[in-house]
């Protein structure tokens, strides 16, 4: 299993400078900003609206050429898990959405999300 830090090096390395990147609430916004700060200015960083990144992002894919990139965790995932839906109706090619599964709602306090 690869640590949050190796998995966003391999996603922004795929990616490169030339995406939009949307990142979902709490840890993992924190830990894009602070590891890769001099791409802020591609990145945004959804705060408050947990679970909506892909929906976000799906909106931003549907109007621009660019790749978009969300980055996403397990928990925010199952905030709005229809939109999944919604993302694969759309058939948009240049959306990209990665899921970091740490098995918890880490932001508000490690809450399992499953059994």
């Amino acid at each position: 299993m690869l640590a949050r830090s190796e998995a966003l090096e391999v996603i922004f390395s795929r990616h490169g400078d030339r995406a939009i990147y949307v990142t979902s609430t709490g840890f993992i916004s924190r830990a894009v900003s602070s590891q890769f700060e001099d791409l802020s200015g591609q990145v945004f960083f959804m705060q408050g609206s947990m679970g909506l990144a892909p929906a976000i992002g799906l909106g931003m894919a549907l109007n621009t050429e660019k790749d978009v990139v969300v980055i996403n965790g397990d928990g925010g995932l199952l905030m709005h898990l229809g939109s999944t839906h919604t993302i694969r109706d759309s058939q948009c090619d240049n959306l990209y959405h990665y899921v970091l599964d740490n098995g918890c709602h880490e932001s508000v306090g490690g809450y399992r999300c499953s059994p």
